[in-house]
């Protein structure tokens, strides 16, 4: 008797903790203003409509309440229409034109057309959260998977010099460093895209079983658009991150550079020049080291200042550059040496990120780009020592990475105002744009934005900035690492990008003639044939001067047929003029 019902009891207990089980893994669904939210998983999760074609799915550790704060998205939800029904188990939120099905035992996200035709899985089970200890404070590893129909094209993900354009069945350190230019994001060739909203050190993978991004967080934040169609799923991401607003006109024309001008009499000089031979010239940049070398040394690195032995006049240079109907891009850092007055200023308020930055062993350092004080005071010194003492027209934001020089791995638990370096390394260039174009309108609001940068983030579009691809090879093979890596870097919403036309370091190319090596020459006029397609046609390198004399003079095919292709950007009675 007593071994029948220690049974029974036992097969009670039993079907008790089932249920138990089952109703603590799928609790009621609690329907929201904009979609529903319910707890499943250890998870509590929140779908929200932000529009008719755009869906938040929010998710935290049960009992872990995140009050998260997006770098990247600017406009909140706005009122959807929506329907709910019940799909078996499973409750079902329609808009015009998609349909969110809701697995609340499983977790499952899954996603439809307005027809019923499946488009993405977010897959059962496919969101964990693993703690751990981030720089002494409590976060954890989150990681999303999704499932796509195996055949199924993506695009995105950010510039990647390996040459390939489809992103399946591939994997990505996604780390913002110099040529390497990452976003959580990728696009479909099914006519919807996937922003997940993370701005660490984190990983992309795809493979047979899934697709996932996996980073350090305290939630798993990520926007389903859809488009139907590429330009669709692009005007989502801007209708969420901001507009790319329309650059100046000037800003489509073409850019001399190198590195770089040593002194104010010599780019100008290169104007002039320009302007005597009649080819078609909109701006001329000043590379880096135009401030104090004191005994030659960095210590006063990205000073914001001029030489006065090299720059006696630098407001007289601008107006002359203006006078010629030309522009000025001046470059500026996020490091800055020690003798500087801005390092003096940020280390006295902890606005420093403690590590090695360019130039090596200078003792240069990045401020906190994620401290809106520190954003204010970047500005304060950028604003009097250039932008209303001479009046440039744009910026050229170098490093914005920023350079990570004598890497040690305790660097990335370094503090920032929003946490670890780790956690929000890769929005870095997003945040420094945003807090120089920003100021700049708010004191001059008749002089669009233009900035050149290294580095990017989904977002950064609001900004006026154009990415180019940092200092690549002058080699036939980066040049067509170039073409893939611009299509999915602007496939990410983010129009403006550049190349350095030529390749950066041509130091190869020295010998047989250096500019007049037959084959630098090929390549130089290819990939400006490039250039001149791409949102911004910039000639810039190191070890060979770029300007177009440098080639041959007029009536050489080189020299020719670079004007040729500078010309394609101007009206034809502006080429005829000369």
């Amino acid at each position: 008797m007593n071994m029948k019902f220690h049974k029974r009891l036992w097969h009670w207990l039993v079907l008790t903790l089932t249920f138990a089980v089952i109703n603590a893994s799928a609790q009621s669904i609690q329907q929201t203003a904009r979609g529903l939210k319910f707890s499943t998983r250890q998870m509590d999760i929140q779908i929200e409509f932000y529009s008719e074609n755009i869906v938040r799915v929010y998710k935290t550790p049960t009992g872990k309440t995140y009050d998260k704060k997006s770098l990247s998205v600017v406009n909140s939800a706005k009122s959807t229409p929506l329907a709910y029904a019940k799909k078996g188990n499973n409750t079902l939120i329609k808009s015009s034109t998609i349909q969110v099905e809701v697995n609340t035992e499983t977790g499952g996200i899954y996603f439809y057309d307005a027809s019923g035709k499946e488009i993405l899985k977010d897959k059962d089970d496919g969101t964990q959260f693993s703690p751990l200890d981030d720089a002494g404070s409590p976060s954890f590893k989150v990681r999303t998977g999704f499932l796509l129909d195996k055949d199924e094209a993506i695009y995105g993900v950010g510039q990647i010099m390996d040459n390939k354009f489809n992103r399946r069945n591939s994997s990505h350190h996604m780390q913002n460093e110099n040529m390497s230019t990452y976003s959580p994001y990728f696009m479909s060739v099914k006519g919807y895209g996937v922003f997940w909203d993370n701005y660490s050190i984190s990983e992309f993978n795809d493979n047979p079983q899934e697709l996932s991004f996996e980073g350090l967080g305290h939630c798993s934040d990520y926007y389903f658009l859809y488009g139907p169609h590429p330009d669709g799923v692009i005007s989502r991401v801007r209708e969420l991150t901001g507009k790319a607003p329309m650059l100046p006109l000037w800003a489509y024309g073409f850019f001399q550079s190198k590195e770089r001008y040593h002194t104010q009499d010599e780019s100008l000089n290169v104007l002039k020049k320009y302007r005597a031979l009649k080819v078609p010239l909109d701006v001329i940049i000043q590379d880096w080291r135009y401030w104090p070398e004191y005994n030659k040394s960095d210590s006063a690195w990205n000073s914001q200042s001029f030489d006065q032995a090299r720059f006696p006049d630098p407001k007289k240079w601008a107006d002359e550059i203006h006078k010629l109907n030309a522009k000025l891009l001046i470059v500026t850092w996020p490091g800055f040496g020690p003798k500087t007055p801005q390092r003096k200023e940020f280390d006295s308020k902890k606005m420093i990120i403690n590590f090695d930055t360019w130039p090596p062993n200078s003792g240069a350092r990045p401020y906190d780009v994620y401290n809106p004080e520190a954003l204010d005071i970047y500005w304060r010194y950028l604003n009097k020592g250039i932008f209303s003492y001479i009046g440039n027209d744009g910026w050229w934001l170098d490093s914005t990475e920023p350079d990570h020089i004598n890497i040690q791995p305790s660097d990335f638990n370094l503090p920032t105002y929003l946490g670890s370096y780790r956690s929000v390394k890769n929005g870095y260039s997003l945040m420094h744009n945003k807090g120089i174009a920003t100021h700049q309108r708010s004191v001059n609001t008749n002089k669009r934005g233009v900035i050149l940068t290294r580095s990017g983030f989904i977002g950064q579009q609001l900004y006026g900035s154009n990415t180019w691809s940092g200092d690549v090879n002058s080699t036939w093979d980066m040049f067509e690492r170039q073409i893939p890596a611009a299509l999915n870097y602007t496939l990410m919403g983010i129009p403006n990008w550049n190349s350095d036309i030529g390749g950066f370091f041509a130091g190869r190319w020295k010998k047989d003639g250096g500019n007049k090596n037959p084959e630098f020459q090929e390549l130089y006029v290819r990939w400006m044939q490039f250039g001149a397609f791409c949102p911004m046609m910039r000639s810039h390198g190191t070890d060979l001067p770029r300007e177009i004399w440098n080639f041959g003079d007029r009536g050489t095919w080189c020299f020719d047929a670079q004007e040729k292709s500078i010309c394609l950007l101007y009206t034809s009675d502006a080429a005829d003029e000369r």
